[in-house]
């Protein structure tokens, strides 16, 4: 059901100009969001309504003038993890919590994937000198500047 109350105060106009400020690529693939950007990553969309101007997330729009008005306590959240991606067949109503529980169980949580033994491995490995710092985070499969973070004790400090 779209939502009929937006539509009411957004025009037609506008809503071409927001298609336009996606690439869109195949029916299953993200659509990314290709303009503005609040500093949270998501992506800002504007428009001058017959209410005035309105400023909201990309995908929220997408959203309901796909679906239908966002309930209170609810937000949209992404199946794709890409916070660009107006896709609506990626997107879903939700609750904090649902989002929550959604980031651990795609095991994006913020817990560290490293332990302490491979810390000391990874300082180890480079005090050989036989791994240079791109070739340590391919082996534990992390960004090379978490490497440079841990060589340098500003992360993992307390690991001696």
């Amino acid at each position: 059901m779209i939502n009929q109350e937006l539509l009411n105060i957004i025009n037609n106009n506008n809503i071409i100009k927001f298609w336009l400020m996606i690439d869109k690529k195949g029916e299953d693939d993200c659509w990314n969001w290709i303009r503005g950007r609040f500093s949270s990553g998501y992506g800002q969309f504007s428009a001058n309504t017959y209410e005035g101007r309105k400023v909201m997330r990309s995908h929220r729009f997408v959203y309901e003038i796909t679906y239908g008005k966002i309930l209170g306590g609810m937000q949209i959240n992404h199946k794709c993890d890409n916070k660009l991606c107006c896709n609506p067949k990626h997107l879903y109503i939700g609750t904090q919590q649902d989002n929550v529980d959604d980031r651990e169980y795609r095991g994006r949580s913020g817990k560290s994937k490293l332990t302490t033994n491979d810390v000391l491995k990874i300082r180890q490995l480079h005090k050989s000198g036989k791994f240079n710092q791109r070739m340590i985070a391919d082996m534990f499969k992390v960004h090379p500047s978490q490497i440079s973070l841990i060589i340098s004790h500003k992360n993992w400090s307390w690991v001696v």
